[in-house]
């Protein structure tokens, strides 16, 4: 009898260490989700020029280098801690993904890594984009433009940034020279399956810096239907993980008549001037590229034809 009841009595007390277990685990998980995250495994260094402004802050505290460690906000919501340094005239930021081993840089580290937690890295307001699949609206036709049947006319940076849809034929009726501030995404969207037609004009001053994305470029994908053609890019600034290009950096249409100034950067490879990947039935005829593609911070790895990263 004696021994029946230490049984049950064992019994009961672990279901209850069981469900305060289940608790605690929810318990902490609740908690997670209500606090910033800090990436575990990120890249040790990453070119300032890359990352947009907002998500770098600087802290109040110093690093045993005698800089303030900065706090990094990254495309997935992960924080990380780490500090600006110069490396051949460059700006680099470089994670730290540990504390330091000396007590006092220790408590520096815990008191900057506390600091990140409460930044407030709320984006600044995105340009309202058209829904996919939208309904095209008439732009206005600059005087002494002749646009063909079933285009629209673009001439303004507002429109390059704004208004260009993933299934629309647009002419450029004017030379482009873009600000400073970085286009929040490709203008001609996740996948174009239009018509460009640069109408030997010049859009200059370009800059997408996705540099955790796959697949970068004036248009992110140009599908098979797509058709990028004679446009010149002058001076543009392109990066991403993966697959970047200024014109694509995925083509499975035609690019054609399209010429390009500038550099391409990625972290993991598959970059080329003018589209990182073209694959078939995609083609890149007429092309031509003056700048630089580096690759996983190596520079001019493409081998035969820096305008197009890999043709298959």
């Amino acid at each position: 009898m004696i021994l029946s009841q230490t049984c049950n009595s064992a019994h009961s007390n672990s279901r209850i260490s069981l469900q305060f277990a289940l608790l605690a685990v929810g318990f902490v998980a609740f908690l997670s989700s209500l606090t910033p995250q800090f990436a575990d495994a990120a890249p040790r260094a990453i070119a300032a020029s890359s990352i947009d402004s907002w998500r770098l802050k600087p802290t109040k505290i110093k690093s045993r280098s005698g800089a303030k460690y900065q706090c990094y906000h990254n495309s997935r919501g992960k924080r990380s801690i780490g500090v600006m340094s110069r490396k051949k005239g460059k700006k680099i930021f470089t994670i730290i993904s540990s504390a330091p081993k000396s007590k006092k840089h220790r408590k520096a580290f815990a008191k900057a890594t506390k600091a990140c937690r409460k930044m407030d890295f709320s984006q600044p307001t995105p340009i309202p984009t058209p829904p996919p699949g939208a309904t095209p609206t008439p732009f206005p036709i600059p005087v002494g433009c002749s646009v063909p049947a079933g285009f629209q006319a673009v001439s303004t940076e507002q429109q390059i940034r704004t208004s260009l849809l993933s299934n629309g034929n647009y002419f450029l009726c004017s030379n482009i020279t873009l600000s400073s501030h970085p286009l929040q995404m490709p203008p001609l969207g996740e996948k174009f399956e239009g018509v460009f037609d640069g109408n030997g004009k010049t859009i200059a001053n370009m800059v997408l810096n996705n540099p955790e994305s796959v697949a970068i470029g004036f248009a992110r994908t140009v599908g098979r239907s797509g058709v990028i053609r004679n446009v010149t890019f002058t001076n543009a600034q392109v990066s991403a993980f993966s697959m970047a290009g200024i014109a694509a950096g995925l083509n499975g249409g035609t690019i054609s008549g399209v010429s390009a100034s500038g550099t391409v950067t990625t972290a993991a490879g598959l970059a080329g001037g003018l589209v990182g990947v073209s694959v078939r039935p995609g083609q890149v005829a007429n092309r031509s590229f003056n700048g630089t593609v580096t690759l996983a911070g190596s520079t001019n790895l493409v081998t035969d034809n820096p305008a197009v990263g890999l043709e298959n």
